[in-house]
């Protein structure tokens, strides 16, 4: 039996939780505005744990062990991803999403209308994390209990990113069954 228009997809879609913070995008800011990778974590220039007993190379190599286990370790303790405050400075919670690479759903304490506009600033949490600037319209936002349940499409993305998010897709679908078949 053929799908109906409305139910076909673009793109494969998985639920995660990942630190995001969502934002209103008045107007008056919606020109020029285009999503971005703000922070890509690169292990380090060689790529792995240095061989030779070169005492600066090991230094290096450390450091960068030691970034990653803070911010391990903050993300446990807090529940929410440090990163660099945003214009509204309330940081980023972990919340589940339902994302593709060409839009996603959440839960928010925020009702929003159809042609809204959001900042949504979020981690894709893989071997390399991936901070992100991505900005949506609002489909549809309903409300569920005292929440809203929020749907948005990705606008002014560009095909780099709805590829390392199609990426992060595909990745957590693999691990969701390879978990499940253990």
């Amino acid at each position: 039996m053929p799908e109906s228009e409305s139910n076909k997809r673009k793109y494969f879609r998985v639920v995660a939780k990942i630190p995001l913070e969502v934002r209103f995008v008045p107007l008056d800011e919606r020109n020029g505005i285009s999503s971005e990778i703000l922070h890509e974590f690169i292990p380090s220039a060689k790529g792995v744990m240095p061989t030779n007993q070169d005492d600066w190379d090991l230094i290096d190599w450390m450091k960068v062990l030691n970034e990653k286990l803070d911010i391990i370790i903050t993300c446990l303790a807090q529940g929410k991803a440090p990163v660099a405050q945003s214009k509204t400075g309330s940081g980023m919670e972990l919340t589940f999403v339902n994302i593709s690479a060409g839009g996603m759903s959440f839960i928010s304490k925020k009702g929003y209308n159809p042609g809204d506009v959001l900042s949504l600033k979020m981690i894709l949490p893989e071997n390399t994390p991936l901070t992100l600037l991505l900005y949506g319209e609002v489909v549809f936002s309903k409300t569920v209990k005292t929440d809203f349940d929020v749907n948005v499409n990705f606008i002014y993305t560009s095909n780099e990113i709805r590829n390392d998010i199609a990426t992060f897709v595909f990745n957590r679908e693999r691990e969701i069954l390879r978990t499940g078949l253990e």
